[in-house]
């Protein structure tokens, strides 16, 4: 199984989580996959604009290798004024997702699933897991989206094509039954970007 680096917990998170008996292997590796300081927010769940879209109004995609696999942040440079732009250019303006590496090959499919089947059924209220693939599927419709990520090394995969790979996500999708997320901050930080006229002026200047 290659889904991505796993990153050995603290105590910290052992303590918080109370996961010092897991239940089996999958619960296991799921414990592993989920960073301490991930939540869940109450806000409404918001769809995100696609990889293709958010490449559009200059938001950049950076692969990280020190977090779990779960751990996705958006980050923007906190000099964001029209200063900034005149003196140093649009790189000042930069916003960027940053997404731990997804290592794709034949067993991945199977693992996301038995994972998102597992918690489904024993963590009825941390879906977890779920969230995270929900939050891949609104990045990836088509294979121009797989395209994006990979281009950056988010995703690195042997699944033939960019177009299987969309296709693998699709269904993964179909899956998840929760409402539940723990990415609504940063969904809603995306789509706040993705509107704003600002953003879009200032990436039509550059």
């Amino acid at each position: 199984m290659t889904v991505g680096d796993i990153k050995t917990p603290t105590s910290k998170k052992k303590l918080k989580q109370g996961w010092d008996n897991p239940k089996h292997f999958t619960d296991l590796i799921r414990y592993f996959f989920i960073p301490e300081d991930l939540v869940y927010n109450e806000e409404p769940t918001s769809v995100i604009k696609t990889a293709t879209k958010l490449k559009r109004v200059g938001i950049t995609f950076e692969p990280v290798s020190d977090r779990c696999l779960l751990g996705a942040k958006f980050l923007k440079l906190p000099i964001l004024h029209w200063l900034g732009f005149l003196v140093f250019g649009l790189k000042w303006f930069k916003a960027c997702l940053q997404i731990p590496k997804l290592k794709v090959d034949g067993s991945t499919e199977s693992v996301l699933r038995n994972l998102m089947g597992f918690e489904q059924c024993h963590y009825p209220k941390h879906h977890y897991v779920c969230s995270y693939v929900a939050l891949i599927g609104d990045l990836v419709h088509t294979e121009k989206d797989v395209d994006v990520l990979v281009e950056r090394k988010v995703i690195v995969h042997e699944q033939g094509s960019d177009k299987d790979l969309a296709g693998m996500i699709y269904v993964l999708c179909k899956n998840i039954v929760s409402n539940a997320t723990y990415y609504a901050t940063l969904s809603r930080r995306l789509n706040e970007h993705y509107y704003s006229h600002f953003n879009r002026t200032l990436t039509n200047l550059g």
